[in-house]
């Protein structure tokens, strides 16, 4: 359980916070024109992760 945090260009990329995400990343700085954006992809990309744990789980 370590805080993980990342803020810069790349961080601004919806198509980037998936492996930032996927990576253990827990907190994201975004640009302001694209907070909206990354918090989307972050919460589904995050919902992802949390179904494919519990369906191998069920396994």
């Amino acid at each position: 359980g370590v805080d993980t945090s990342i803020c810069g260009q790349a961080a601004s990329k919806p198509a980037m916070v998936e492996r930032l995400v996927e990576a253990g990343i827990t907190s994201i700085s975004a640009n302001i024109d694209a907070v909206s954006d990354v918090q989307h992809k972050a919460k589904r990309v995050e919902q992802r992760l949390l179904l494919e744990s519990v369906r191998a789980g069920e396994r």
